[in-house]
């Protein structure tokens, strides 16, 4: 390992040769070229790295109070070393956000299953902007579009749920099609080849990722069938997916990874004897994924690892979560992983 650190991690972020994580109640900078680690800012709990614009970092936290049921949105800035707290509506609750294309989107606070308001954080005034009025959720397809499924009520689960595009360019908001929170199913995430939805109940053998395109304006089966799990690309914008194979528990105990694009799939990587749950590209077009394996202990102890080409490069303990290896990120010949360790491995040795 080049960089080793332990303790209550929360999420990281990297730019480049900076990478920001939050972790015992404070926010930590590391610079890899320097060999630098410092805690930039403290009384941020459990922050959220939500990601950079024009060199400034944001995040959420719960607040000082440590009202759980509070988030706070804020802007770090590296060239002051200064916080400054973002003032935006609806933050009471579950909110989702999300950094693309230099805009910075949220979906109000949930407390239970239901829309809230989109909104866009204006960085200028450091206020908030609302864009619909309910919202389900929503993706970036760094061609400067806003995916997003909308409700004409917080009721998304009975009504009619709608695609829709929001141009960040030109500001205008167009419908697409309508259907059923059923039919339509979860939105994932969007890209040249179209936006990918997964519908199926978690639980359910039976997923299916489908991907609408907006040219033909036609919904396709990307994959389908028994034990079908999305997987997120980890740094890029591509669409990956498992086929796996279940124990008596129902564990997903080996996977077979593979990759859409252009209408068909590609198999990725097989014989992997664990769920992947993470995956990506280095600059050699080599595929990099992660993993959580079930441990042999009573205490079902989770072993995380990640591969490089099917070469082992780390693994870690986790007990309780298992979104470390979801978490991977490359920087030039390096590679970034989060669990209550974060590892920074050289592959140049490897």
């Amino acid at each position: 390992d080049d960089y080793n650190i332990q303790g209550n991690v929360s999420s990281m972020m990297m730019c480049g040769e900076d990478v920001y994580f939050g972790m015992n109640d404070s926010l930590y900078h590391y610079n890899f070229s320097e060999g630098k680690e410092e805690a930039v800012l403290s009384d941020v709990p459990y922050a959220q790295m939500l990601g950079s614009i024009e060199g400034k970092v944001y995040f959420s936290y719960a607040g000082p109070e440590l009202d759980m049921m509070m988030t706070h949105m804020a802007e770090y800035d590296p060239a002051t070393g200064r916080q400054r707290e973002l003032q935006g509506e609806e933050l009471a609750g579950n909110v989702d956000a999300l950094v693309g294309g230099g805009h910075l989107f949220y979906i109000g606070g949930r407390t239970d299953v239901s829309a809230r308001g989109l909104y866009e954080m204006n960085i200028e005034t450091g206020t908030s902007e609302k864009i619909d009025e309910y919202a389900v959720g929503m993706v970036y397809d760094e061609m400067g579009n806003l995916y997003y499924t909308a409700c004409d009520s917080q009721d998304f689960m009975s009504n009619p749920v709608t695609l829709k595009k929001y141009d960040t360019q030109t500001g205008e908001i167009s419908e697409l099609f309508t259907d059923s929170m059923e039919n339509m199913g979860t939105i994932l995430r969007a890209n040249g080849d179209g936006i990918f939805f997964q519908t199926g109940i978690q639980g359910d053998s039976s997923y299916a990722l489908m991907c609408w395109d907006p040219e033909t304006e036609t919904m396709t089966e990307a994959a389908g069938g028994a034990n079908i799990r999305y997987v997120p690309d980890c740094q890029n914008n591509h669409f990956y997916y498992i086929v796996g194979r279940k124990n008596d528990d129902g564990h997903i105990v080996s996977s077979e990874l593979y990759r859409y694009s252009g209408g068909g799939s590609a198999l990725i990587a097989n014989g992997v004897e664990s769920e992947i749950v993470g995956a990506t590209w280095d600059t050699n077009f080599q595929c990099i994924y992660g993993t959580d394996q079930l441990g042999r202990s009573a205490t079902r102890h989770i072993v995380q690892e990640i591969k490089w080409f099917d070469r082992f490069i780390c693994s870690g303990f986790d007990d309780m979560f298992r979104a470390a290896v979801s978490f991977i990120k490359i920087a030039p010949m390096h590679l970034y992983s989060l669990s209550c360790i974060i590892k920074a491995q050289n592959l140049k040795s490897r």
